[in-house]
């Protein structure tokens, strides 16, 4: 085939979405090399059956975000009249996402396409202007927002949780929650979780070293008020080095909620199509999952098991009668029981998903 001939065939191909995904775009791959973008079996079935099947269960190494902005930026570039927008939990990782995922690709686009017409490039710029462009505003507000709907977006999740409502705003926080917060609250009135959102959403990692700074001072002006520092919890420090105690959170935390996860929305997913007399897809879906319900009653005891040591370590931070250290040494010991229920029922249970 000649180079002309070549040129022919491609530009044919440029009505095929699936071709122009697997084929134009170029990404950086964990290395930082400069690599072909191809799509995952896993990613093509999303996009295939977005239009009735769009739920993402969180994963690792499956690359749907990088997937996910190919297809907006293809999308953008080969449509008009088209918007596309991404969501980043500050500005410095939309910055990061828009180098990585839209840049990089864009820059590195075949030189005949770009150079196929003088209008594509200005077609093309204008699309990643527009599309794309970077607008501080909502950051300004969105913390605020965030504390006035009890709900932060980056995890996910309430800022204050089920149980903290239960109780006066001042009295809401854990063992994770900063002193300095605590103390703010009980002046305020305002929830120390919900103080603690907005200083860091507003002032990110300085603000994090702003109160682990006032937390060193608090703990050591009232001994016993708290735990004694772990190498992990002291600033800077726990940047380099982790220490000998337990882990906070560890792998298999993660891999068990997951678990738990999966199996608690099978069976709620196999109940509905059971109560609205559709029997025939709670047996197919049984047929091709229900095997890891078999971990079910494992899970979920494990899991009871886990909010008994939760609440334990609760209690123990709350404590006014026990030294800084032998706080340390009752929540470590706590932290360990409750590594080695979660490391026993991943490695009990992990059969079952394969």
């Amino acid at each position: 085939m000649t180079e002309q001939e070549q040129l022919a065939y491609i530009r044919a191909k440029l009505s095929d979405k699936w071709w122009r995904m697997n084929n134009l775009y170029m990404i950086e791959n964990e290395q930082g090399e400069l690599v072909q973008f191809k799509l995952r079996p896993a990613q093509e079935l999303l996009f295939r059956t977005m239009w009735y099947l769009n739920i993402v269960l969180k994963a690792r190494q499956l690359g749907f975000s990088t997937a996910i902005d190919i297809y907006l930026l293809d999308e953008a570039l080969f449509n008009k009249n088209l918007k596309c927008g991404i969501i980043a939990h500050d500005l410095t990782a939309a910055g990061e996402i828009y180098r990585t995922k839209i840049e990089i690709p864009f820059d590195n686009l075949p030189k005949w396409l770009k150079d196929t017409s003088a209008q594509f490039g200005k077609a093309v710029a204008r699309a990643i202007w527009e599309t794309f462009a970077l607008n501080p505003t909502p950051q300004i507000v969105k913390p605020v927002v965030e504390a006035v709907f009890n709900y932060d977006s980056f995890r996910g999740a309430p800022i204050d949780s089920p149980q903290d409502l239960a109780v006066k705003a001042e009295s809401r926080y854990n063992e994770q929650t900063s002193l300095l917060m605590r103390e703010l609250g009980e002046l305020s009135g305002f929830s120390p979780k919900q103080l603690e959102h907005l200083l860091i959403g507003y002032t990110g990692t300085v603000g994090s070293y702003v109160m682990a700074v006032a937390d060193g001072v608090i703990r050591a002006s009232r001994p016993g008020e708290s735990a004694s520092w772990r190498a992990d919890e002291v600033p800077l420090v726990k940047a380099v080095y982790r220490g000998t105690g337990p882990a906070k959170f560890t792998q298999h935390m993660e891999d068990f909620y997951r678990m738990l996860n999966e199996v608690n929305q099978l069976k709620r997913t196999v109940d509905q199509y059971r109560g609205e007399g559709e029997d025939d897809k709670a047996d197919e879906l049984l047929e091709e999952q229900g095997g890891i319900l078999k971990a079910r009653r494992n899970l979920s005891r494990t899991q009871q098991q886990i909010r008994v040591l939760r609440n334990r370590i609760e209690l123990l931070h709350r404590d006014r009668t026990l030294s800084a250290e032998e706080k340390r040494q009752r929540i470590d010991k706590l932290l360990a029981s409750r590594n080695e229920l979660v490391y026993k029922a991943v490695s009990h249970n992990h059969i079952y998903w394969k």
